[in-house]
């Protein structure tokens, strides 16, 4: 319950339903559980009763809440009509208090008559405002409302309060309830089941009211209602049995009274000792007795939730303990095919037993239709099916189990048809037989076996062949037609024709002619039908063996076949190759090029000519067009060579270097000679004249421009060299400069720039391209090198070379370094020696150029000061 005196409502619930009930017919059925009013410190024990706020959906048991008696309802006594929200057990307009707990100075926040202001009746007490609850008049004082009017103590719902119109809205809210729960006005959040009567619906708990099936759905019922017409009293319905009951509440009444269940708030002794405080009440606890002021404590209250949901949990005060009674219907998921589930006063909801869908009948298929709640068993002719086509179908008996099927009728009524059922096929097959019908006789033809008509007659067995030379006659007896020739019907008298005879099946056919066959093979015997004379024709084509090469056989009439005359080779050329080709059938004469070779390969390579014998041959070309080549033919290797000659490429200058011949490429350029020895203060030059590379000291690239350390020299091996050094106190450089040890100074200081200087302090600095997160620049130097090199004063680190040029004559030097970029970076170190091991001045950095807004790189100068390393 929602006891901030806030408006948690809402008009857009899943099923919100908006209610508006004139305050003058309004009753409250159930307050906050657990919660206690009162204007100030309790002199009587309070009455503390179990939270009874449902749980899993279930609608909250009006008993042991607390139910104000409305009986004496104030008029409105203000036309200032004000709408505020009541919330669940809210203070009201105005503010105030939130829910039942009214504690001194509290109920309605802009109350015109403050509580404890004298009256006689309820009507004195008033305010004017509906919304902040009805005042009370009790024993001559003034108290605020308990709560307000609007406080239906409903956790899903919204009340809101009309002060013009005196109205009450409840708004229900779905969306507070448990998925699938929907919020009832009346009772609150409760699950909606299925039902197919009121039966179905009953949770068994008679005070929240007699739930109906309402279109297949179950809906709650109307609360009972109980009032004893008593301020002080909290009534209640027992939901063991249905009974409305009274409770006491002290705390209702002014310090020093009780409420008697009859008259309401009494005046009552002081107490001086606990059993004077006992209100006989187990339900709120043991009160115990405040010795010192006479007034009665109330005790803790007896814990009642056992923390399993699907429990109703209770203070029985009739039996002075905690009952937890189990509720099924809390667990219900009004689903048939899972089961009814349980609920354990331990473990909470169980999962019920899903029915048995199992009928004993293995024909039939077992579902679960949740739709309908029924087991359904559909018999499944297929399940009896034994796979035979020939005992007939199987059907499925939804009690028996699988029955037989009825043979097939296969007998078709036909005598000559062998009737049978095929499994194989699955068909009743009728096969005629012919048999069946013989009557033994051949001559008259086979009777046969129609599967529709019987036995039929059948053809006499056809005796004519069509020929004219034989007798046609059936043998019966034989079982058979004969067919016996005459061959003098045949004879026609003619000699080319032959002896004519009478061939079965053939009719009149010619025969052999006597004298016809003369002995030899390749002769064509022939009759001559003119003349009616036999004739022996020579024939080559018959002798021939098919080959060209041994000549062409011919046909002799007396003596048969005889050979043929092989065809001339030899053409009288000496360098060819005479053969017969038998595949062509000619004479082939091919050139054979050996038969020709004088073996020397310089003059080239002899052919043969098939017409005119030997030619010589085409000497092989010995040029290779590379200009600088010497071309030449090898006889004893059999090859043409091509030897390079570097002197046909050569210009004559030393300069350029040696020209070279490539066999391939041709003249290649030589390499020039190297002219620097790697000597600065040399002149290195090539010399054509003397085919010679020079290296010409010169000691002018050796001056420093420092007169204190001599005249610098070069030396063509080693380098630079210094001259002797002035002697000190030589003027030199500035006015006032003269050297010292060597180096021109003022007062005599000579600074030596060469050597290792350690920083008093290490300079560190860093900065980063902000693009790619990479550090860009980072010093870190906490010595600088001093060198002097060709006149110049060299520093480093940082990144590269500080320079100095020319080097200083005196004791100040300035070195820079620049590194050019989109970011140029610009390295300078300045300072002052003073004395030869020790100097100090500034290191600067600075950044310049467009990308160094890309970077966290700034301007920097750093103080510092050098001491000569040991």
């Amino acid at each position: 319950m929602d006891t901030s005196g806030r408006f948690d409502g809402g008009y857009g619930g899943r099923n919100a339903r908006l209610t508006l009930t004139v305050v003058a017919l309004l009753t409250f059925a159930c307050g906050d559980a657990g919660t206690t009013t009162g204007a100030g410190p309790a002199d009587d024990a309070t009455l503390t009763l179990p939270d009874r706020t449902p749980t899993g959906g279930e609608s909250p048991p009006p008993d042991a809440l607390p139910f104000l008696d409305l009986a004496t309802r104030p008029e409105a006594g203000s036309t200032d009509a004000r709408t505020g929200p009541a919330g669940d057990g809210g203070g009201g307009a105005g503010g105030g208090s939130s829910g039942d707990d009214l504690g001194a100075g509290g109920g309605a926040g802009d109350a015109l008559v403050d509580a404890g202001d004298e009256c006689e009746g309820d009507l004195d007490c008033s305010d004017g405002f509906f919304c902040n609850g009805f005042e009370l008049c009790v024993r001559g004082a003034c108290r605020p409302a308990p709560r307000s009017p609007c406080a239906d103590d409903i956790p899903c719902t919204s009340n809101l309060c009309d002060e013009e119109a005196d109205l009450c809205e409840v708004v229900p809210d779905d969306d507070v309830c448990a998925e699938g729960q929907i919020c009832d006005a009346k009772v609150g959040c409760f699950l909606p089941i299925g039902c197919t009567g009121d039966a179905d619906c009953d949770d068994t708990l008679p005070c929240n009211g007699r739930e109906t099936c309402v279109d297949r759905v179950c809906q709650p019922g109307n609360p009972v209602l109980c009032d004893d017409a008593v301020t002080c009293t909290i009534d209640r319905c027992d939901d063991a049995t249905g009974d409305c009951r009274a409770v006491p509440d002290h705390s209702a009444c002014l310090p020093g009274e009780l409420c008697s269940l009859r008259e309401g708030c009494a005046p009552r002794p002081p107490c001086v000792r606990d059993d004077d405080c006992d209100d006989g009440i187990f339900c709120n606890g043991q009160e115990t007795c405040d010795v010192g002021t006479g007034l009665c404590a109330g005790g803790p209250v007896p814990a009642v939730d056992d923390g399993v949901d699907c429990t109703l949990d209770a203070c029985n005060e009739d039996a002075g303990t905690i009952t937890h009674t189990p509720r099924n219907n809390r667990c219900q998921d009004a689903r048939f095919c899972n089961g009814a589930e349980i609920c354990h006063p331990v473990d909470g909801c169980q999962q019920g037993a899903a029915p048995v869908l199992n009928d004993g009948v293995a024909c039939t298929t077992d579902t679960c239709d949740e739709d309908a709640d029924f087991i359904v068993h559909a018999p499944d002719d297929a399940a009896c099916d034994d796979g035979l086509f020939c005992n007939g179908e199987e059907i499925c008996d939804p009690q028996a189990d699988c029955r037989p099927g009825e043979p097939v009728q296969i007998n078709d009524g036909v005598g000559c048809t062998i009737d049978s059922c095929s499994e194989v096929e699955r068909a009743i097959v009728h096969r005629p037989d012919d048999g069946r019908c013989s009557d033994g006789l051949f001559c008259n033809g086979d009777e046969i076996c129609d599967p529709v008509e019987d036995c039929q007659a059948g053809e006499a067995v056809p005796v004519d062949d069509g020929l004219e030379c034989t007798d046609d006659v059936c043998d019966e007896g034989a079982r058979t037609v004969r067919h016996s020739p005459a061959h003098g019907r045949c004879d026609d008298g003619r000699t080319c024709n032959g002896v004519e005879i009478c061939v079965p099946d053939v009719g009149c056919t010619p025969g052999p002619v006597e004298g016809f066959d003369d002995g030899i093979p390749c002769t064509i015997d022939a009759c001559d039908p003119a003349t009616d004379a036999i004739t022996h024709v020579p024939d080559d084509a018959v002798c021939s063996n098919g080959l060209f090469c041994d000549g062409s056989e011919t046909c002799d009439a007396a003596r048969g076949c005889l050979a043929g005359r092989a065809p001339l080779l030899d053409d009288g050329i000496g360098c060819t190759q005479d053969t017969c080709d038998e595949a062509a059938d000619r004479i082939v004469h091919a050139p054979v090029a050996a038969r020709c070779d004088d073996a020397l390969f310089c003059n080239g390579a002899e052919t043969c000519d098939p017409a005119a014998g030997c030619r010589n041959g085409t000497p092989p070309e010995l040029s290779d067009g590379v200009p600088c080549t010497v071309d030449a033919c090898d006889e004893a290797n059999d090859r043409v060579i091509h030897t390079a000659d570097d002197a046909r490429c050569s210009d004559g200058l030393f300069c350029n270097g040696a020209e070279t011949c490539d066999a391939i490429a041709g003249c290649r350029n030589g390499a020039p000679p190297i002219v620097d020895d790697g000597v600065a203060c040399t002149a290195d030059a090539c010399n054509e004249n003397a085919d010679r590379v020079d290296h010409a000291p010169d000691n002018a690239r050796c001056a420093d421009a420092n007169v204190c350390d001599g005249v610098e020299v070069c030396d063509a091996v080693a380098g630079c060299r210094e001259g002797p050094r002035a002697q000190d106190g030589t003027p030199c450089g500035n006015p006032g400069n003269v050297c010292t040890a060597g180096v021109c100074g003022p007062g005599g200081v000579a600074p030596n720039y060469t050597g290792r200087f350690n920083v008093d302090d290490r300079i560190v600095y860093a900065c980063t391209d902000i693009l790619i997160g990479l550090e860009v620049v980072s010093v870190n130097i906490a010595q600088f090198v001093f060198n002097v090199n060709a006149g110049r004063l060299n520093i480093t680190p940082p990144a590269g070379r500080m320079v100095e040029n020319p080097a200083p004559v005196g004791p100040n030097f300035t070195a820079t370094l620049v590194i050019a970029g989109g970011c140029t970076e610009t390295y300078m170190l300045s300072g002052t020696f003073s004395d030869n091991d020790h100097w100090c001045g500034t290191f600067s950095i600075d950044f310049n150029g467009a990308q160094c807004g890309l970077s966290t790189c700034v301007d920097q100068t750093f103080d510092v000061c050098g001491t000569r390393a040991p």
